[in-house]
């Protein structure tokens, strides 16, 4: 029987027919309907004779019980509403044997800052609800892979917390921000400020971004985002993505001409200087940020937009019909600078050749690009820097960009040779380290060893096998060959161009016959492109052990030649 709070009652009651002689026991499951609130309530087993006289030497047994919920939530699932709402559901379960308590359900982007809420209701004990919330889409929400990354948290006290997670990968963007998504700003008439528009996630494939104004007589609008104050009043500017279908507007707030016109309460300044050559530089500065942009319009049409953070970060882009040079206000120190020019395919091209000047440094860009510096502290590897060793540079520039690492103590090995594992982590960090969904089937594939997900990743994309079906060998060295075999396969994975070089006569070499069969077709290509080189004049010595430093220098040469198209 169950007793609660003085009251009693019978849950269970059965006739048994057995005999138990002294000392005797024999086990007896007794199974009885839990009541919906057990708190406070003891659970009795009495045991009688079958006549109903009670035994002379009753046991009592007694079991108090306490419940407690028990609330799951389902992982997180997305659907985009018409109006760009992203809407975030779950369902909630209660599991246990008490009702839940009514809480907050607080969804948060991957910083754990709380981007929206839902209500979750109290829960009686095997109860299922259904929770939905809707966000408000922002730039800062994507990474970049283009995934945005959302937790529900569900916090019921006593560090009882519930928590669901899920990522929202669109197939192509879906919000736009105009000046990082500030609802409004000031400007005096007759001046003039320069709107930055921004796609997320994939901004480079987002297309070609419109600018309009709501009204021309307050202000305007041209194609580059450069409003112009023409009268007092408010309106409204929208950029708009055509092929993408999305959109953005700010609020303009047009002063009169004696008022100082600038972003969020005249913080914003912006002055026009006309160049020697017959260009036009607008230059914006936002007191606020800190950031300062110049964009340059020139007579046939062209535009140069470089935007300095206030952290000195510098970023420029490029519309242009020809090449045209660029300067970035970039002071030249003993840091690596790395130069990258991302063009409308979203290919991007990396450098550390540039002309320096008092203004900063100077490259040249090709066409519609994206441009961005990558300053890195240098690495000053004693058995490289100390030295001058021929491959310094190489290291030097593979090293900024994250492909290859020092082997501690100051030291790069520039000599030792590469192993297979080395390789496949170099292209693994140069393709940005995707997710790896590969079942590792190599024996001597250790789990999380440095290079385990590298080796996965290659062998999940066709770009290296193992020695057997069973093993690897990540710590054999690699011939010259078989890198120019795996950069051939890689290459070819990127949707690179492999027909350059195709004509290359590598039976020119003295030691061509020394070419493995399956390696003829790579290593003439390699070698056609500039990529692997003969040792002498007449001899290419395909079977020797490749070492970090070639490999450092093949890594330059595949990264400059925009003949790989890293993840930035």
């Amino acid at each position: 029987m169950a007793e609660t709070n003085g009251t009693e009652e019978v849950l269970f009651e059965e006739t048994v027919s057995t005999h138990l002689d002294a000392n005797e026991s024999e086990p007896y499951n007794i199974s009885w309907t839990v009541p919906e609130n057990v708190d406070g309530t003891t659970i009795k087993v009495t045991v009688s004779e079958a006549s109903g006289v009670v035994q002379a030497r009753p046991q009592t047994v007694e079991c108090e019980l306490s419940g407690a919920p028990h609330v799951t939530m389902d992982s997180l699932k997305f659907e985009l509403e018409d109006d760009g709402q992203l809407i975030v559901s779950t369902t909630a379960t209660n599991s246990g044997n008490t009702a839940s308590t009514e809480t907050d359900v607080n969804i948060c982007d991957e910083n754990d800052n709380v981007i929206a809420t839902a209500k979750l209701k109290a829960l009686n004990p095997g109860e299922t609800v259904d929770i939905a919330a809707s966000i408000e889409l922002k730039n800062e929400y994507f990474g970049n892979l283009g995934v945005m990354s959302v937790k529900a948290t569900a916090d019921f006290g006593e560090d009882n917390t519930v928590t669901a997670i899920g990522d929202y990968i669109p197939l192509k963007p879906v919000v736009a921000e105009i000046n990082d998504g500030k609802e409004a700003f000031d400007l005096a008439a007759g001046k003039t400020c320069t709107l930055t528009s921004v796609a997320a996630p994939w901004n480079s494939i987002a297309g070609q971004v419109t600018y309009s104004s709501a009204d021309d007589e307050v202000a305007t609008v041209d194609e580059n985002g450069v409003v112009t104050g023409v009268g007092v009043g408010s309106t409204q500017i929208t950029a708009h993505y055509t092929e993408s279908g999305i959109s953005d507007v700010i609020n303009v707030n047009v002063l009169s001409s004696g008022s100082s016109g600038g972003s969020s309460g005249s913080s914003v300044s912006t002055k026009t200087e006309k160049n020697e050559d017959g260009s036009t530089t607008k230059t914006t500065t936002d007191k606020k940020t800190g950031a300062v942009t110049e964009v340059t319009t020139y007579p046939d049409g062209d535009v140069v937009t470089v935007k300095t953070e206030k952290d000195g970060t510098v970023t420029a882009e490029v519309k242009a019909n020809s090449k045209k040079d660029v300067v970035l206000p970039i002071e030249p120190t003993e840091d690596i600078i790395v130069v990258s020019f991302t063009d409308e395919n979203g290919r991007t091209r990396y450098t550390d050749e540039f002309t320096e000047s008092d203004e900063g440094i100077a490259v040249t860009a090709n066409g519609n690009v994206k441009i961005s510096v990558i300053q890195s502290e240098r690495a000053l590897y004693t058995d490289v820097h100390n030295n001058n060793h021929w491959a310094a540079k190489s290291v030097d520039f593979v090293g900024a960009l994250g492909i290859m690492k020092g082997i501690g103590d100051d030291k790069f090995a520039p000599d030792s040779h590469l192993t297979r594992a080395m390789l496949v982590t170099m292209l693994y960090r140069a393709d940005g380290e995707p997710e790896v969904e590969t079942v590792n089937s190599f024996g001597d594939i250790k789990e999380n060893a440095w290079y385990e997900k590298a080796v996965l990743w290659a062998k999940e994309n066709g770009i290296v096998n193992g020695v057997t079906e069973t093993e690897f060998s990540p710590d054999s060295d690699i011939t010259r060959e078989q890198i120019a075999t795996i950069m051939h396969r890689y290459a070819k994975y990127k949707g690179d161009d492999v027909e350059s070089g195709k004509n290359t006569n590598i039976l020119s070499y003295n030691d061509s016959d020394s070419i493995s069969d399956y390696a003829k077709a790579s290593l003439q290509w390699a070698n056609g492109i500039g990529l692997i080189n003969g040792k002498t004049e007449s001899t290419l010595n395909p079977l020797d052990n490749a070492t970090r430093a070639e490999a450092a220098t093949i890594f330059y040469r595949f990264v400059k030649a925009n003949l790989i198209s890293m993840q930035n």
